[in-house]
């Protein structure tokens, strides 16, 4: 199946408008490889990871051509959890497929306030000038024992550092994180917090 996946998305990218007749039948597949709304996560199966890199070649064969069918993918995809591949695939998605960019920074944002300060979403739905605030408003919970490990964490910052989120005024949210993780008892997390902050406040 992984094949299959990395297969699909290196024949869209060769054949470019010509996979648009098969798009459909294509996301079905991907839709259902994906965690479903209602699974509970004790019985979420091991995602493939050949399944964002599929959506990843397709969307630089077609671009906007699938903008539709990703926004409706993208809760699901968010399901599975910040990981290496959901990034890139972010990253890709949000160059090629600009009209749906707005969508990923605000899921991504929601994602990043889970990881990094360890507080619920914003409700989605949200008003886009309210989730400046809901953040600058959050407060870091040392010691929590529900604490995401160090390698999500660092993923978590140098994603906020990286990635283009344009409008959104990440002043409040940065001032939060790194009054802590600047102290974190892990080096690692402390080098990539000073590589974020630098990054934003540039």
């Amino acid at each position: 199946r992984n094949i299959a996946f990395i297969t699909l998305g290196f024949i869209a990218v060769a054949v470019e408008k010509n996979i648009e007749v098969y798009i459909a039948k294509i996301m079905e597949v991907v839709r259902t490889s994906l965690p479903q709304k209602d699974t509970p996560v004790k019985k979420k199966p091991t995602l493939d990871v050949a399944v964002f890199n599929c959506i990843t070649l397709l969307s630089h064969a077609v671009k906007n051509g699938i903008s539709k069918d990703v926004k409706d993918l993208l809760e699901p995809m968010f399901s599975t959890g910040l990981t290496p591949a959901l990034t890139i695939c972010l990253r890709e998605l949000a160059e090629n497929i600009p009209n749906i960019k707005r969508d990923i920074s605000e899921f991504l944002l929601k994602m990043l306030s889970q990881v990094l300060l360890s507080k619920p979403q914003p409700q989605t739905g949200t008003p886009k000038h309210n989730i400046t605030a809901q953040f600058a408003a959050l407060t870091i919970q040392g010691g929590d024992s529900s604490q995401p490990d160090v390698s999500t964490i660092v993923l978590a910052l140098r994603t906020l550092g990286t990635f283009q989120f344009e409008s959104n005024n990440l002043l409040p949210f940065v001032q939060r994180c790194a009054d802590y993780f600047l102290i974190n008892e892990q080096q690692e997390i402390r080098i990539e917090a000073v590589q974020t902050c630098s990054s934003l406040l540039k």
